[in-house]
C-alpha cells in the first residue's frame, strides 16, 4: 500500500504520524512524507506586494527558513516511521498546499491521502479554507483525516473519506 503522509507542524499532523505507524503493517506499507511551504500564508500581509511595506525583515529569508523547517519536519516524521520500519521518502515543495498535494497524489498515485484537520470553525475557517476538505473532495484515491487532539469527546478522533 502507499500512503501519501501530508503533514504540517501542527498538533493534527504528529497525530496523522502517530495513526499511519499504528494502523498500517510495516512491510506492506511504504510511506510518502509531503509538506507544503505557503509562502504566502507564512508572510505577513505587510510582506505580500502592493499590501504595504517591509517591516524590516527579507521575505525571501522567511521563506527560506520555513522551507528548511518543513524539510527538518518530514525527515523527522519519516524517522519516526523508519523506527516502526515503514519504508518511507520524503518532499516538500514550495506552493499552496490544497493544489500541492493534489499534483503529489497525480504523479505518485498512492492508495490514500492521510493529512491532520486543524478544527477551525467560524471565521478562520472562512478566511483560511480547509486542505483537508479540499483534498477530500478532490482525490481520486481515499483521504483520511485525522482530527486535532481534543477536538470533539474523544482525544484520537479521526475519520475517513472515501471514493
Amino acid at each position: 500500500m502507499k500512503v501519501l503522509l501530508a503533514i504540517d507542524d501542527s498538533e493534527c499532523s504528529i497525530a496523522a504520524v502517530e495513526v499511519v505507524a499504528a494502523q498500517f503493517r510495516a512491510e506492506n506499507t511504504e510511506v510518502l512524507v509531503f509538506s507544503a511551504v505557503d509562502w504566502e500564508a507564512i508572510l505577513p500581509v505587510s510582506f505580500i506586494p502592493a499590501s504595504g511595506s517591509p517591516l524590516g525583515s527579507d521575505p525571501v529569508s522567511i521563506q527560506d527558513h520555513a522551507f528548511q523547517l518543513a524539510q527538518r519536519l518530514v525527515e523527522d516524521a519519516a524517522k519516526a516511521l523508519r523506527k516502526f520500519e515503514f519504508q518511507t521518502s520524503t518532499c516538500v515543495k514550495k506552493g499552496n498546499a490544497r493544489r500541492l498535494i493534489l499534483e503529489c497524489e497525480e504523479s505518485w498515485q498512492p492508495d490514500l491521502i492521510v493529512l491532520g484537520s486543524h478544527g477551525r470553525k467560524g471565521l478562520g475557517r472562512l478566511l483560511l479554507g480547509s486542505v483537508a476538505e479540499s483534498v477530500a473532495r478532490h482525490a481520486k484515491c481515499s483521504v483520511q483525516i485525522v482530527r486535532e487532539p481534543g477536538i470533539g469527546s474523544d482525544r484520537r478522533r479521526n475519520s475517513t473519506a472515501r471514493r
